[in-house]
């Protein structure tokens, strides 16, 4: 009786040993027909004219204002109560071109901000920069990407290659479509200077709106009246 036994169990291990080692092809089969990862899209060096570094949000922007001093917001950061902001800088180089950023949470990386149908403005023999820009209510992010347009032939550039690119391809298509680069049509991107030699600043601008206000002290002369009663 014990030999039976002892007998059925080998018989039992040598099935599953069977059947472990039939279905091993099929795994090992099915492995090889899957797909294998697809690779990572690689990353444009421009977007819309401006280099990609300049849009994505994880690349660090610049802490110092080497081309030009930001006056407004205070701080990189202000609280307004008016829809209509005005964004203020100086600079004392000569030939600095100006683009501001708005961050959009859908693409979740920044892109150019139209004023009047334009983007990219050139500072001039003031070396004053003011745009009023229109808020969104809450907070506003934000950008200003600063460059010098002309340097010397020893640093290799082309003073007329700059991505002008300044009017709304959705405002002025044919704006966008010119080949000689006058008057905000198009220049070939890869003039830009790199953003080794661009100032790249962060901007916050909360824009709390008349409604917010009035909402917040409604609810506020609502807690208070229950409180008293």
């Amino acid at each position: 009786m014990r030999k039976l036994t002892v007998i059925a169990i080998i018989l039992s291990m040598t099935a599953i040993i069977a059947l472990v080692c039939a279905a091993t092809p099929a795994v090992t089969a099915a492995a090889a027909a899957a797909p294998a990862p697809a690779a990572p899209a690689p990353v444009p060096a421009f977007v819309d004219g401006l280099p990609y570094e300049a849009l994505d949000p994880s690349h660090k922007a610049s802490k110092d204002m080497p081309i030009l001093e930001v006056t407004r917001p205070f701080n990189l950061e202000e609280i307004s109560f008016k829809k209509a902001f005005i964004v203020c800088g100086f600079t004392a180089e000569s030939n600095v071109r100006v683009y501001l950023l708005l961050f959009n949470k859908d693409l979740d990386r920044y892109e150019r901000l139209y004023i009047n149908g334009t983007s990219g403005w050139d500072i001039g023999a003031s070396g004053l920069f003011i745009k009023q820009i229109d808020l969104k209510e809450g907070k506003n992010q934000l950008r200003l990407l600063a460059y010098i347009k002309e340097l010397d032939e020893a640093g290799g550039r082309d003073a007329g290659m700059e991505p002008h690119d300044q009017a709304d391809p959705a405002g002025d298509p044919e704006a966008a479509a010119g080949p000689d680069g006058e008057g905000g049509k198009s220049m070939p991107a890869t003039g830009f200077p790199g953003m080794e030699e661009a100032q790249l600043n962060e901007m916050t601008i909360t824009w709390i709106s008349p409604e917010s206000v009035r909402t917040a002290r409604e609810m506020l002369l609502t807690k208070v009246y229950d409180f008293a009663v």
